[in-house]
């Protein structure tokens, strides 16, 4: 049988001290959920009113030859992993679209390419989907009690290549995804290594990559939001900056 620990004085305070900390702070928690609620809202809002912009953005950039081929070059970070092929093929991309939602459970995210009749494949839309919930606990309920312990899964589907024959240049499952504590350093290898005769940056449309979560992030925050700026060689590029999973679930 344990003694048990006579506490001092000292010890009562900070532990007095400590519990009445440990209240506050689920306080500040609540508010950060509330504060997620509203920050999706206004997201929401602004997504609806950029739609009209974005549609006649799509008008002038169709007049200008090769513009999203040239704009995915130029882009630093992205350029590393776009093969000669690719470059091709972006040749016949005409427009991009990104569909995103969020709520304090769930993030949505969809990059769509749409693409002119080419010698490549036989899709019009290539996409690539990727969906972030709160791990629910036994009972079914979503842990917000402590926000730092919420957990995500990641759901990813893309919508394949229907290449014409003999136009598929691209492997399915040389470069599979990487999950765990390697995909940090997958993509660190990637980046080190010079682009290899398989790579492929549309691998994206045809396969669960390593780098889906960082491809998705720098497509619709960077490129899609400022394409001209990339165009010209002027983006403000962040690189392998925060997951979408980090950003909007655990800031």
């Amino acid at each position: 049988m344990s003694k048990k620990v006579k506490l001092t004085e000292e010890d009562k305070v900070i532990q007095e001290n400590l519990e009445k900390l440990a209240s506050i702070q689920e306080e500040v928690t609540k508010l950060n959920l509330e504060e997620e609620k509203e920050i999706a809202k206004i997201q929401a809002k602004f997504d609806d009113l950029k739609k009209p912009v974005f549609a006649k953005r799509k008008e002038f950039i169709s007049k200008i030859d090769e513009f999203w081929a040239n704009t995915f070059a130029n882009h630093d970070f992205l350029s590393n992993f776009i093969s000669d092929s690719d470059i091709e093929v972006l040749k016949h991309l005409e427009d991009i679209e990104v569909e995103s939602s969020l709520s304090d459970d769930i993030k949505k995210v969809k990059v769509i390419f749409k693409f002119k009749p080419n010698p490549f494949f036989k899709n019009t839309e290539l996409w690539k989907y990727a969906e972030v919930n709160a791990v629910k606990d036994k009972e079914g309920s979503s842990n917000k009690d402590v926000k730092e312990e919420k957990q995500v899964a990641l759901t990813i589907n893309q919508s394949g290549i229907d290449w014409k024959e003999g136009k598929n240049y691209i492997t399915k499952g040389s470069h599979s995804g990487v999950s765990g504590k390697d995909t940090n350093n997958k993509k660190k290898r990637d980046m080190e290594e010079s682009l290899d005769e398989d790579e492929s940056f549309l691998r994206m449309f045809v396969e669960e990559t390593s780098m889906d979560e960082d491809y998705l992030l720098i497509i619709s925050d960077e490129i899609y939001e400022n394409p001209v700026a990339f165009f010209l060689g002027q983006g403000d590029q962040g690189g392998l900056g925060e997951s979408f999973i980090e950003e909007d679930l655990d800031e």
